[in-house]
């Protein structure tokens, strides 16, 4: 995802296809690749936020997690990195403490990206609410609260 005119963009493309398989331009704002980058990774936090609550509320109802995966993944709600996530937490049910750096990592890059997309948010003067829930909820989401 980058940010540059359109003559600018062409002429780093070689470089940038050594090491990116999609390129997408975003735009000619400097910035517009982070911005955009930034708009799908809080997406992706507040999305798997909620697909974990929704495997708790599954199973404090007496849901297999397996039925709720089959049915979200059919659905569309959860996508293939989402799954292998939700999969990992709440089908695999891993003893916390052995994942803990995993989800620590995990963590970290959320809340740098939240971070960035509320600190951003503010400058362009717009409320991010469900961000700011996100950023303030993510680690006991992931289970590390």
């Amino acid at each position: 995802m980058v940010g540059a005119e359109e003559a600018v963009f062409e002429q780093v493309r070689p470089l940038l296809e050594g090491f990116a398989s999609d390129l997408i331009h975003a735009g000619t704002a400097v910035g517009a690749g982070m911005t955009l980058k930034l708009c799908n990774n809080l997406t992706t936090y507040i999305e798997l936020s909620a697909a974990v609550e929704a495997f708790r509320l599954a199973e404090a109802g007496g849901l297999a997690p397996e039925l709720v995966r089959d049915v979200m993944t059919k659905a569309g709600t959860l996508t293939p990195s989402m799954r292998q996530f939700v999969e990992f937490l709440a089908i695999a049910r891993p003893d916390i403490e052995q994942y803990r750096t995993r989800l620590e990592w995990t963590l970290s890059l959320a809340n740098k990206d939240l971070d960035f997309a509320l600190d951003l948010s503010r400058e362009f003067g717009v409320t991010l609410p469900m961000t700011e829930m996100a950023r303030q909820t993510f680690a006991g989401a992931i289970g590390l609260e």
